[in-house]
């Protein structure tokens, strides 16, 4: 993790060489892409941590949930809309993590909710 971050501030210098404005942001928006970066690498963190103590078909689709909560956002902060598509997308995230969750003995038919999990 490291290393992809130093990778990305080696690369500042060649993205300069190229687009020079790209360095002259405001001060918030810089501030904001560094707190952004700092939370994703505690993400990450936790998901590489997660990967060495489970397996990892259990824990990438579980990560791959992070969308739901962007999707969440865009509804309740912006107000945004969601085509029936995308319900179906969330949907089919939403069970497919359900249905990880449960162990092999756990069955629909002879559980209850919280027992089997």
């Amino acid at each position: 993790m490291v290393f992809t971050a130093f990778l990305g501030v080696l690369a500042l210098p060649v993205l300069w060489l190229f687009d020079p404005s790209v360095l002259s942001l405001p001060w918030l928006a810089t501030a904001v892409m560094t707190v952004s970066g700092v939370l994703y690498m505690g993400a990450m963190l936790f998901y590489l941590r997660a990967i060495q103590n489970e397996e990892a078909s259990v824990v990438a689709p579980l990560f791959q949930a992070n969308t739901l909560f962007t999707f969440a956002l865009g509804l309740f902060l912006l107000h945004e809309i969601p085509r029936p598509l995308q319900l179906l997308g969330a949907s089919l995230v939403v069970a497919g993590a359900l249905g990880l969750s449960l162990t092999r003995s756990c069955t629909w038919a002879n559980s209850s909710p919280g027992w089997c999990c």
